[in-house]
């Protein structure tokens, strides 16, 4: 799977072209096996990649892919689209991405919903723009660098993470008043298992290191990894 990647990649490389890549899947969900190669490839692809799609949660948020060769530098957007699909903790709806014309990098993203309960009552659905990622969280753009300062700002501002948890879950119900801010803010500045999982269970107080924090051989997604086998040749030297 990763070859054919690669070499789609590396032929799209060649003749100056751009790529999206769309997944069902998260990055951070997939084992460590796959998903420290997988984010190996957004690094090296990193200028032909304008920015990933994914699904499967149902919920709208985002990850940010960092580099490895040089920790702490974020790169690509990773973006979490939700769920037309009835779900008892969110309400259905989709998303409208708005690209730059030249360089195909999203400028900015819209979400749009059906309340259930109001549609049940009316007796039809109406779809409503429930909120932009730009007017919402005051944001001049969607770089990297930025959406990695909004995830450093759900550690700081309690407003911000609820405003932004009420979004993922397409303002279902009322705002919440407490959020896990350290969870959010995890979930969101990380791409892969291993990182997500070290950002979870250290302090966060400098750099995460390059390759992440492993589990446990007695915990469930330990033993996960060890049956996949580690089939990755990771150096830590550099």
């Amino acid at each position: 799977m990763f070859a054919w990647l690669e070499q789609e990649l590396l032929d799209a490389e060649a003749e100056g072209g751009l790529a999206f890549i769309i997944s069902h899947y998260t990055p951070n969900q997939c084992q460590h096996q796959f998903g420290s190669r997988y984010r190996a490839l957004m690094e090296r692809f990193q200028s032909t990649i304008r920015f990933t799609l994914h699904g499967h949660t149902h919920t709208t948020y985002y990850e940010v892919v960092q580099s490895y060769s040089n920790p702490g530098t974020p790169l690509m957007l990773a973006n979490v689209a939700g769920s037309v699909t009835t779900y008892s903790v969110q309400n259905p709806s989709y998303m409208i991405i708005e690209l730059d014309q030249e360089t195909m990098l999203p400028v900015n993203m819209y979400s749009y919903a059906l309340d259930i309960e109001r549609a049940n009552a009316e007796g039809h659905p109406t779809w409503e723009l429930i909120h932009d990622y730009k007017e919402a969280y005051g944001m001049t753009d969607l770089s990297p660098w930025s959406m990695k300062a909004l995830s450093e700002r759900f550690l700081s501002d309690a407003d911000v993470a609820a405003e932004f948890t009420w979004n993922q879950h397409a303002q279902r119900g009322s705002k919440p008043t407490e959020v896990d801010q350290k969870g959010l803010y995890c979930l969101t500045s990380s791409s892969e298992m291993w990182e997500q999982h070290e950002c979870l269970n250290t302090e966060l107080d400098g750099l995460r290191s390059k390759h992440g924090l492993g589990f446990g051989m007695w915990t469930l997604q330990g033993a996960a990894d060890r049956l996949v086998g580690s089939w990755i040749d990771v150096s830590f030297q550099n």
